[in-house]
């Protein structure tokens, strides 16, 4: 291949039905989803140089530290790079810039990254599509994931931010925030998929026992999903309706840029397009962040910082918002007054 891609001419001078074939083994491949979520090798671990909260509830494998490469035939001539466009089309093959990620949620409690497709490494990407499957259930004397923090969200609501917050930082490798090269995202489609189970072992969303009414994600003080399978004796799957909308509640909140929320929030508005979550693929919430920031207001929002520097702090980074996205590509739309 690196002879063919050396001398481009002797390439186009065979037949496109073969050529094409020749161009498919420069192409990326799209990895298949593992099925089980059977950890007892220890494949499965959590970064030691993340330090962040609850950072240990991401666990990977460390081949997907692998180096992705670059398509060769995307830089040898503007007829090969056309032609390798044209054929991963026809294969079904996201763009250049375009990823794949899978997310195991295993028992409620861990997540379990892959990145299926990374054609190649850049600072702009087009799209991501996170695609989060609901793996096995909670153990009956575990402390689920989805137990509420000491005042804050949820635990597992960290380990999804610290997922979110290393791609931004560093791309598909990164596993922690400490060398950030900035990394933006046009459009990032977080899809939920429905569990591989029957019907019946999937949670209803809204559960009425004994005159009880169960709010399924908060598990601490509020008796969820884990205490309807007490009560009922069925090992429910979560229902994936539930969970959506429990990612869009913590989504809108970091977005709200509030007191608690705004030094969380802010790189969303500086590196992403538009979030859209979808459901099996159907649209059910998108955000679109230029418009977002356009109408965002101050809410006493960085509470880090003291009081009195709070507004100016927030227009400062307000600002800086505008200028990040413009240097990236991003959509902007002017400021309401």
């Amino acid at each position: 291949m690196a002879s063919i891609v050396e001398s481009p001419r002797h390439l186009l001078l065979i037949p496109q039905e073969l050529r094409d074939k020749i161009l498919g083994f420069a192409l990326p491949v799209m990895k298949t989803a593992q099925t089980s979520w059977d950890n007892s090798d220890g494949r499965r671990k959590k970064d030691g140089s993340n330090s962040s909260f609850q950072s240990g509830r991401c666990k990977y494998e460390d081949k997907d530290m692998d180096q992705p490469s670059d398509i060769p035939t995307l830089a040898v001539s503007r007829q090969l790079r056309d032609e390798t466009l044209k054929l991963m089309e026809h294969l079904g093959l996201p763009g250049k810039r375009s990823y794949r990620l899978d997310v195991m949620l295993v028992e409620e409690d861990y997540l379990w990254p892959t990145w299926l497709y990374v054609p190649s490494l850049t600072r702009q990407v087009d799209e991501v599509v996170a695609t989060i499957r609901i793996c096995g259930i909670a153990g009956a004397n575990s402390r689920s994931g989805f137990s509420s923090g000491c005042g804050g969200p949820p635990l597992i609501t960290w380990a999804f931010w610290n997922l979110l917050q290393c791609f931004l930082a560093g791309g598909p490798l990164a596993r922690d925030t400490k060398d950030d090269i900035g990394v933006s995202v046009k459009s990032l489609v977080i899809d939920i998929r429905t569990p591989d189970v029957p019907a019946e072992m999937v949670a209803p969303e809204t559960t009425v026992i004994e005159g009880e009414k169960y709010r399924h994600f908060l598990h601490g003080g509020y008796r969820g999903l884990v205490n309807f399978r007490q009560k009922t004796g069925i090992p429910y799957v979560m229902n994936p309706k539930n969970l959506i909308m429990f990612l869009v509640h913590e989504m809108d909140s970091l977005l709200g840029m509030s007191y608690h929320t705004a030094s969380y929030g802010a790189i969303l508005y500086e590196r992403i397009g538009s979030i859209k979550f979808t459901l099996d693929g159907e649209l059910c919430k998108e955000f679109d962040l230029a418009e977002g920031l356009a109408n965002i207001r101050f809410r006493d929002s960085f509470g880090n910082v003291p009081r009195e520097e709070r507004p100016a702090v927030f227009n400062a980074w307000k600002e800086n918002a505008y200028k990040s996205r413009e240097e990236f590509g991003l959509k902007t739309i002017p400021q309401t007054l």
